[in-house]
Formats: structure tokens, C-alpha cells, sequence
């Protein structure tokens, strides 16, 4: 492990310029968004600090998961590969989910165009749409990340650097829909702490089942990492049995914290509701 870490500090850092690009961009628009909200309304007013602070945590992450050496190393193990997309669905997407971008970057927007957008977000907000539904966004999740792994997908996109870039853009997505509808605290639709708790449950069971089941295979499912592994003193199948444990373990027991935190939420405010209608 040690001599991973090493060979992971020597690596060299990404020069994809799209991607820092982007990242430079939104981190612009969104602190611009805040000045002027925050101008105009007062200071911690629409946009809480913690909010600003998920934010900044966000797109911290997400220069580590894309830029950092992980990113080189991921083309080449399967392990790091996991620990990258892990970084974007579990860690950066929910403190971005938390950070509400949307609010703050409208505000960055020219008042004219800030206008616009609020009467057309008035006269679309009261129909229903799906991808604000919260059995959608568990569904879509779900869905990506199965069919993401299916092992021709998987090889192809690390094969292909523009297929990668589509299977990254799937998973951010889905996962910045799937904990919108837990952390959006401006959200329309927004589960309760009782539902979040199911919510989270039933999506760790199925992300243990695809850990358990890339971790205690037989077969090697990526062979595309057959030659690159030894390099780094593993043998193939030993990087997807490290893979499948970190979606297994490390991973499930992210969702296992939220699922508690979530249920303790509930059980707080339902002893607050209970108390209050005691002394009525």
C-alpha cells in the first residue's frame, strides 16, 4: 500500500483543460452568485455558509477525481478507477446536491436574464415533472451505475476517452439527482427524513450486491486491465477483488452513516411533534 501511495504522488497531474475549465467556470458563477445574493439580501441570507462550504468541498473533490494522478491511475487499475467514481457519486455529489448551484448561479446572471428565468421557472414549477420524482432519481441511479459496469460499457469507456467522459457525465448526474431530493434544501420535492432513510437503505443493498459480486468473482470481468495492473504489483484479478471491496465496504458504510444520521433526524423531530402536542 505504501508503495502505491508513492507511485501515486509521483503520477502527474491531469491536463485535461475541459475539464478545469469547467470547474474553474461553475466556481466563478456560483461565488459571483453568492456576493451578489448576499449583497442584496444580507450576509448567510438564501444561501447558508455551509452551503458555500459544501461547495467548495465539492469542487475540491472533484479536482481530485478528475484531475489528481487518481485520474492517470485509473486508466490503468481497476481499484482507483472505483475510488474516482466513488469520489464523484457518493462524496462530491451530494455537497453539491447541498449547495444549491442553481440559486447561486442565477444570481450571477444579469438581472434581465435573472427575470426571465424566475417567470419561466413560475410558470413551468407547477407541473409535475419526473426527474423530480424521488423513485425516479433512485431508479436512474440504479440503473447507471448496473449498466455502467456491464463489462463491455466498462472497457470501452476505458478504452475510449470520450466514452469515459459520457460514463463520468452519467454518474455525476445521476447521483447529483438521486441526493437532490435528500439535501436541495430549496428543493420542490424534497423526501422526508422517514423515506431518506429507505431511500439510502435499498440503494446500498443493490451497490453491496454489485461489490460482492465483482469482489468474489472467479472471472477477471475487465481483462482491459490485465497488462497495466502488474505494473503496479497486482495481478488482475487482485485489483478487482480491491474494487469490489471498496464498492462493498467503504462505500456501503457511507451509505449505512447517512441512513443512521437520517434516521435519527426522524426520531428527533418525531419526539419534538410529540412533546409539542402533549403540551397543547
Amino acid at each position: 500500500m505504501g508503495s502505491l501511495i508513492a507511485l501515486i504522488h509521483a503520477s502527474p497531474w491531469s491536463r485535461e483543460l475541459p475539464a478545469a475549465l469547467g470547474l474553474a467556470s461553475i466556481s466563478a458563477l456560483y461565488l459571483l452568485g453568492v456576493a451578489r445574493l448576499w449583497r442584496h439580501a444580507g450576509i448567510g441570507r438564501g444561501l447558508r455558509g455551509w452551503q458555500v462550504g459544501c461547495f467548495v468541498a465539492a469542487i475540491v473533490t472533484l479536482i481530485v477525481a478528475l484531475l489528481s494522478p487518481i485520474a492517470a491511475i485509473s486508466e490503468q487499475l481497476l481499484s482507483i478507477h472505483m475510488i474516482q467514481h466513488m469520489l464523484l457519486m457518493i462524496v462530491a455529489a451530494p455537497l453539491l446536491a447541498a449547495a444549491s448551484p442553481i440559486l447561486a448561479v442565477a444570481w450571477a446572471l444579469p438581472t434581465g436574464w435573472r427575470i426571465a428565468l424566475a417567470r419561466a421557472w413560475a410558470r413551468v414549477r407547477p407541473r409535475p415533472r419526473l426527474s423530480w420524482q424521488p423513485v425516479f432519481a433512485w431508479l436512474s441511479f440504479a440503473l447507471v451505475l448496473w449498466i455502467w459496469h456491464i463489462p463491455a460499457l466498462y472497457q470501452a469507456a476505458v478504452r475510449h476517452p470520450r466514452i469515459h467522459d459520457l460514463q463520468h457525465l452519467a454518474f455525476f448526474g445521476s447521483a447529483c439527482l438521486y441526493w437532490r431530493v435528500m439535501f436541495e434544501p430549496i428543493g420542490r420535492v424534497r423526501l422526508s427524513p422517514a423515506a431518506a432513510v429507505v431511500h439510502v437503505f435499498t440503494t446500498s443493498l443493490h451497490g453491496m450486491l454489485l461489490g460482492v459480486l465483482i469482489a468474489l468473482s472467479p472471472r477477471l470481468w475487465y481483462p482491459v486491465y490485465q497488462r497495466s495492473a502488474g505494473r503496479w504489483g497486482l495481478t488482475a484479478i487482485e485489483d478487482q477483488q480491491i474494487a469490489g471491496f471498496i464498492m462493498w465496504m467503504p462505500v456501503c458504510g457511507v451509505y449505512a452513516v447517512i441512513a443512521v444520521v437520517m434516521l435519527a433526524v426522524w426520531l428527533h423531530r418525531a419526539e419534538r411533534a410529540g412533546e409539542g402536542g402533549a403540551e397543547r
